[in-house]
């Protein structure tokens, strides 16, 4: 290409570069008709929901200028204007969500698919490190009249001062009368064993489904505080606090792991109430182990031959229960794998060293946690109406399917004594008894007749068990839809199920909104908030990473920030959570336009 040329190619994109400047400006003059200004001002105030900011942010004049120099047409809300759309997002959620569970629809008096029988509440807390301020997260659990597992936020609450089981029973009430919920519904709740959640049980006579996640991850604590471990998991921690405090270290850590082509997570902290963080501080730990002889302070860290085989036995015998934590998080499994788990687990710590005390000490918490899960009668019940895992051999130690099965028979007894009565508009008149004759034989028939009438708990349990073994439904399908395709057949399990299917396996799913709650209460300007306007905007936050999950199905709230200022993950960006589909009425902004700088 000739000089010539060049110049002209070189002055040709000078032009455009100069024009598409000059259409910036044009477009900055007279707004961008592109932009959604609601949208804007919406995931402005959610940012402020997800965040330790404080409302006064929108008076600041610097943020201000920063926004006109953006756009100047876009016009900031007030503080108050900000807080009037919290309190109609929270508000326009409650009255949704009293429709959703209600069982007649308000404006058809039609019976709606999604109408509550029985459901589960979940608790969850949070407190902050003075333990004078606490969050409770409160879920509700049910199953719809399509079979479908529902799961509804009922709201975020704060409790000022010590927590008791007065003022438990005081929030969970406010809450259920908030939604208009009756309380006859209650078939229990899904807890951790703190003694303030045990009062409200028992008060008020609950079902309690034990959290798993905490069980198990209290196996896996027991044994990494035996006496041979203390000093190993010592030197963990106190690499991962190191690398934490150190900038310099963490990236002379970080490139010397690269180089050594390790792409694992590094030995960081995260959530200090994630269950099994030691499991996963010990196989980083383990993984990356080479790196630490990089570090300057590197000698502190290194462990001795027997002390790092202690370390290896320990994360190759409590990797299967961190895998376990991870699946009864989730919401999509049910309650009734829960014996399944610990079933497991068991026979995996079979096939170790049995004279290794790592072994010991996790065969015995197991053996512990998982008798108690066999005394609670919601895990039992589940167990038996998923038809995936009823009437399998090993998963119920010294218990029989027998001993369920009486169990089934008496809550059946004790709640549906009226079900086939109430499906039945015109029974027929009972046919008169003959009178038996007097001969053992007869006496022996009637006796046989009477056991096995037409259309009893313990014909559908035969008939249930004998469908359970002929043909095994696969374990990745879901145990609601057998129960959708045999309503007809088995009328009473079929109810039996949908109430107690419906339980979760752990509460540990309302720990993901307080990573970012806490941001909210742990800023000094958020104290000064009443409890009403403090709860509407946890309220709002909660919803905005529901929103999240939603839409973005690869978002793990669980990948916390190493700690650098230039790798802070962005967990509050594009929260738009307030879409069309939430509620059907628009938003509407009653900012005040103001003065230009």
């Amino acid at each position: 290409m000739s000089k010539n040329e060049l110049t002209s190619v070189a002055w040709s994109f000078f032009l455009k570069v100069d024009d598409e400047k000059k259409q910036l400006r044009v477009r900055a003059s007279r707004g961008n008709p592109a932009v959604n200004y609601e949208e804007a001002t919406e995931n402005l105030i959610m940012a402020i929901c997800t965040s330790g900011a404080s409302f006064q942010l929108l008076k600041n004049s610097w943020f201000r200028k920063f926004c006109r120099i953006l756009d100047p047409n876009f016009t900031l809300p007030t503080p108050d204007a900000a807080r009037k759309v919290i309190s109609k997002h929270a508000t326009s959620y409650i009255t949704n969500t009293m429709e959703q569970l209600s069982a007649v629809d308000v404006r058809s008096f039609a019976r709606r698919c999604n109408s509550v029988n029985k459901f589960f509440i979940s608790f969850d807390s949070w407190e902050d490190k003075y333990e004078n301020f606490s969050i409770y997260v409160v879920f509700l659990y049910y199953t719809d009249d399509q079979y479908n597992k529902r799961k509804v936020l009922l709201g975020i609450r704060n409790i000022a001062g010590k927590v008791t089981s007065e003022n438990i029973e005081e929030l969970a009430t406010g809450l259920l009368i908030e939604y208009n919920l009756d309380f006859s519904k209650i078939m229990g709740t899904i807890t951790d064993e703190r003694s303030n959640l045990q009062g409200f049980l028992n008060t008020n006579v609950y079902h309690q489904v034990l959290c798993a996640a905490e069980a198990l991850s209290h196996i896996v604590n027991a044994a990494s505080e035996i006496p041979l471990l203390v000093e190993v998991m010592n030197k963990v921690n106190g690499l991962v606090s190191h690398l934490s405090r150190s900038k310099s270290e963490r990236t002379r850590f970080r490139e010397s792991s690269s180089s050594l082509r390790i792409e694992s997570r590094l030995p960081l902290p995260f959530r200090t109430d994630r269950p099994g963080r030691c499991i996963s501080f010990a196989r980083a730990f383990l993984t990356h182990y080479e790196s630490i002889k990089s570090l300057t302070r590197g000698q502190e860290f290194i462990l001795s031959e027997q002390e790092k085989e202690n370390l290896e036995i320990f994360v190759q015998c409590a990797t299967p229960y961190l895998e376990a934590i991870n699946q009864v998080e989730s919401d999509k499994t049910f309650c009734s794998e829960v014996l399944i788990h610990f079933a497991s687990l068991s026979d995996f710590l079979n096939n170790q060293r049995h004279n290794h005390p790592v072994v010991k000490v996790l065969t015995e918490e197991t053996v512990h946690q998982f008798q108690r899960f066999l005394e609670n009668d919601i895990a039992l019940l589940t167990t038996f109406v998923d038809p995936r895992l009823s009437y399998t051999d090993g998963v119920l130690l010294q218990k029989s399917w027998k001993d369920v099965e009486k169990l089934v028979e008496s809550y059946c007894a004790d709640n549906y004594r009226l079900i086939n009565a109430s499906n039945d508009q015109n029974p027929e008149p009972a046919a008169k008894r003959k009178r038996p004759s007097d001969t053992h034989f007869s006496k022996f028939i009637e006796s046989l007749t009477q056991s096995t009438v037409p259309g009893s708990i313990e014909t559908e349990i035969v008939n249930y068990k004998a469908s359970v073994l002929t043909y095994r439904v696969a374990l990745d399908s879901c145990p609601l839809q057998y129960w959708r395709m045999n309503q007809s057949r088995f009328p009473t399990l079929c109810r039996l199920a949908k109430d107690v299917l419906s339980a979760p396996q752990s509460s540990i799913q309302a720990e993901r909104y307080f990573s970012e709650c806490s941001e909210v209460v742990s800023s000094s300007t958020r104290n000064r908030h009443s409890a009403l306007s403090l709860n509407e905007t946890l309220l709002n936050s909660a919803l905005g990473i529901i929103k999240r999950m939603d839409t973005d199905p690869k978002w793990n709230e669980d990948e916390e920030s190493d700690g650098e200022s230039d790798e802070e993950p962005d967990a509050a960006d594009n929260f738009n959570a307030w879409d069309r589909s939430v509620d059907p009425t628009n938003y509407e902004l009653s900012a005040v336009k103001e003065e230009n700088f």
